[in-house]
């Protein structure tokens, strides 16, 4: 055996039998032209609403539009369904792009004086001349105190 070598044994990054079993159910959900079993689905419900628009606007009186309306209405829905398996929702973020903020500042930043801030005061408390509004049951509204005897 090398120092340091791996010999024999399992070769690294091969895959066990639960991977490789996987792997084949996965392959076996796509269908022959590659899409997976939802999109061909769709598609085909979709073909079938637009069929059936295209068949109505066909007749000699124009259709029926509550006919045409609801197939279109269905139509939209299965194609909002069957947008995310053809289309990458994009993003607003760009990953690994580095965006470089210049500030400039025209006429330069005021001086700052040393008396802006004023030394703090103390706060006197208020005072109180009524005695009877000292209780706190005077402070609250009649309708929200409720007395158990």
């Amino acid at each position: 055996m090398a120092p340091g070598k791996k010999t024999g044994g399992r070769q690294r990054g091969s895959k066990n039998k639960r991977t490789l079993a996987l792997e084949a159910e996965a392959a076996a959900a796509v269908a022959a032209d590659g899409n997976p079993r939802a999109v061909p689905a769709l598609t085909a419900i979709l073909k079938h609403y637009l069929d059936k628009v295209a068949a109505e606007k066909a007749k000699p009186d124009g259709g029926d539009e509550a006919v045409i309306s609801a197939a279109l209405m269905e139509a939209r829905i299965t194609a909002a369904a069957l947008a995310p398996y053809q289309f990458p929702r994009l993003s607003a973020v760009a990953v690994g792009a580095v965006t470089k903020m210049t500030v400039q500042v025209v006429g330069g930043i005021p001086a700052r004086k040393k008396s802006a801030i004023a030394p703090p005061t103390q706060i006197e408390p208020p005072r109180v001349t009524d005695p009877a509004s000292r209780s706190l049951s005077s402070a609250v509204p009649k309708e929200c105190v409720s007395r158990v005897d």
